[in-house]
């Protein structure tokens, strides 16, 4: 069973687990609390809270919903109308499912390229939405 995991971005930075805890309200959504000395509580304006997708990337990296990532060594295209030019995109929650999404391309299931055993797909993280790219080779 996949481990359900978030991250909260602040405006500024990502808050791990460490860092807040989440409370359910009334209505079904949860609130995230940063976590202050002593145990205190303390509200975060314009939280964006973010899920572990179950998958780690090629360095072992916790992927999650927001992150944009590469896919090495993709052998894909030999099975998706032969274009080799899905390489890279956003990590998204659609259709119940997180899917890689490439703008002017449309999007793949995240799960096809994590448990795909005959392609050996290899995911790396190249930054997320909030601090963009940091590092690319698309």
């Amino acid at each position: 069973m996949r481990q359900f995991k978030f991250r909260v971005w602040d405006g500024k930075t990502f808050l791990t687990a460490d860092d807040f805890c989440l409370f359910s309200e009334d209505n079904g959504n949860f609130l995230p609390r940063r976590i202050g000395e002593y145990g205190s509580l303390h509200d975060i304006e314009k939280a964006i809270i973010q899920q572990f997708t179950g998958v780690k990337s090629i360095d072992g990296t916790e992927i999650c919903e927001g992150d944009i990532i590469e896919i090495l060594n993709d052998n894909m295209g030999v099975f998706l109308c032969d274009n080799p030019q899905y390489t890279a995109g956003e990590v998204k929650w659609v259709n119940e499912a997180f899917q890689v999404c490439q703008s002017g391309f449309g999007m793949m299931y995240l799960s096809e390229y994590s448990s795909c055993d005959c392609c050996n797909q290899q995911l790396k993280i190249l930054g997320n939405i909030f601090e963009g790219v940091k590092d690319s080779t698309v």
